[in-house]
């Protein structure tokens, strides 16, 4: 199973560098973001590449972890565009 982080600000520079690129690779955690400018940069640190949000356009996942203060707009953009998750975790 893939884990999706939906984040490629500070604090996902923040959370993802404490978890460690070993482990993130490990869980298959995948980063995504809705700022096109963005899209296919690497998070400082772990070295991740960030994927555009319409990648999971019409899927349902596990774990989405929305890393931003904006989720409630991330939440509406997923309904809009057919994301489901069966669990979101917030981390600000």
């Amino acid at each position: 199973k893939t884990i999706y982080w939906w984040g490629a600000g500070s604090a996902s520079v923040f959370w993802l560098n404490q978890i460690g690129a070993g482990v993130l690779k490990q869980a298959k955690v995948t980063i995504v973001d809705g700022d096109s400018a963005k899209w296919s940069l690497y998070i400082p640190g772990v070295n991740m590449e960030v994927k555009p949000f319409g990648v999971l356009a019409g899927t349902t996942v596990d774990l989405m972890i929305i890393a931003s203060e904006f989720s409630d707009e991330i939440r509406a953009t997923m309904k809009r565009h057919g994301i489901q998750a069966r669990k979101i975790e917030v981390v600000t």
